[in-house]
């Protein structure tokens, strides 16, 4: 993956970004998770929409980061760089997140009138995702040693 890191192919370069967001996210690390995050969001939302891999798996990270760190401007910006977008060009999968987004944000922000409407929007969003969708257990996990 280092080799993706200088590439001149902005998708590979773009999923490195998104690696390097998602492990600052899991080492507890919100202040690099939202550095390294905000402009990687903002660059390949404007290159390459929203629908790639880069932004699915990193745009809850890095608004999770922002809501930790209090960081409620970053937040908006976060929520924006979807909610801006023209109907059908967000994927159901971050639809769904975006609508927690909103829901979270408004709750720290305490606008607590909108959280029940936002997360149910979620819920409902998430439902219509093949992403979200339960998946039925793997047959490693429902085999019982012998």
């Amino acid at each position: 993956m280092t080799a993706w890191k200088d590439t001149d192919d902005t998708e590979l370069r773009s999923c490195y970004d998104g690696c390097v967001v998602l492990v600052r996210a899991t080492e507890g690390q919100p202040e690099q998770a939202l550095a390294h995050g905000l402009p990687t969001l903002q660059t390949v939302i404007d290159t390459q929409g929203p629908a790639v891999q880069a932004v699915r798996d990193c745009w809850p990270q890095v608004l999770q980061a922002a809501l930790t760190l209090a960081r409620h401007q970053d937040a908006h910006r976060i929520v924006s760089m979807l909610a801006d977008r023209p109907p059908g060009h967000v994927p159901p999968y971050l639809r769904a997140h975006l609508a927690r987004g909103r829901a979270l944000l408004n709750a720290a922000e305490g606008r607590h009138d909108t959280v029940q409407h936002d997360l149910q929007t979620a819920i409902d969003a998430s439902r219509s995702s093949p992403r979200c969708a339960p998946h039925p257990p793997s047959p490693a996990r429902t085999r019982s040693p012998t």
